[in-house]
């Protein structure tokens, strides 16, 4: 690829890939409940323990897990893109997956670390953590009018560099703060010109990267970054003003299957008021 480019060769070898996964792999987890799993179970029944039951049903919830990784892994491998760069904003968790990927090649190492190596850990921020469900005594996120504590709820792991994680109001203050910081100058871990094409509206949008790039957002006097996002249990979304270093942060411990993305959007408007100056008319 590095010498080539996406020739012939590179789009047959990505081909063979697939391929392996979409059958040889699933292959050999059929053959492995038709065969060893039922082989194991007997010899359970035997009086060889409840040890290998557990195993069992470890193996046959592995590879359950592992088709359902795949199905969202290729969905991402063949998405191809909807638009030329730089134009009109089109979300999409692949960008960020594979912003990732060309992390850890440069850097020859795993994301979660990697990220809290390089960001986490200057900006102090010792609450976050890349499992999806809190722990006991922890606020939890909520789904279709129950606490969302399903295996399925969560988003496959493999979504971490899209928002997979969870962390205090806190400590996501201080990544806020850090980013108000960067757009005034002052900002710890960029330069600041990095800030401002983090920050810019890409090809005369109002898309930055990361961040919407509003001069007025809800009709007070900008210019504003905005964030909004979702895993599906809890709903997030931030405005930082930063001409004056002002900001608002709400979260919500549901989203749209209870309404928790409207009434955060209500909180937002309301207290972003309270920090910004109305728009001149």
């Amino acid at each position: 690829m590095k010498a080539h480019g996406c020739d012939d060769q590179a789009r047959e070898a990505a081909a063979n890939v697939m391929r392996y996964f979409e059958t040889a792999g699933r292959h050999h987890h059929e053959d492995e409940e038709e065969d060893l799993l039922p082989k194991m179970m007997t010899a359970a029944t035997l009086g060889r323990g409840s040890r290998l039951t557990r195993l069992v049903a470890a193996i046959a919830t592995e590879h359950r897990e592992m088709d359902r990784i795949w199905t969202d892994l290729r969905a991402a491998l063949q998405e191809m893109p909807v638009g030329p760069a730089r134009a009109a904003m089109s979300y999409s968790n692949t960008g960020y997956l594979l912003a990732a990927a060309a992390a850890e090649r440069a850097t020859g190492k795993d994301f979660e670390p990697l990220i809290t190596a390089q960001v986490f850990e200057p900006l102090a921020m010792p609450s976050v953590r890349f499992e999806q469900f809190g722990g006991a005594g922890e606020p939890q996120g909520h789904l279709d009018g129950r606490i969302a504590n399903r295996p399925r709820d969560a988003n496959p792991r493999m979504f971490g560099p899209a928002g997979g994680i969870r962390m205090t109001l806190r400590d996501w203050s201080r990544f806020c703060i850090e980013h108000l910081q960067g757009a005034q100058g002052r900002g710890r871990l960029l330069r600041p010109e990095s800030y401002r094409v983090l920050h810019t509206g890409q090809g005369g949008t109002t898309s930055a990267l990361g961040w919407g790039a509003a001069a007025n957002p809800m009709k007070l006097r900008g210019p504003g970054l905005t964030h909004a996002g979702s895993d599906g249990n809890w709903y997030a979304l931030v405005c930082l003003f930063t001409a004056t270093g002002n900001g608002v942060l709400v979260a919500a411990n549901a989203a749209d299957s209870l309404g928790g993305d409207q009434a955060a959007l209500a909180v937002m408007r309301a207290l972003a008021q309270t920090v910004a100056e109305p728009a001149p008319a």
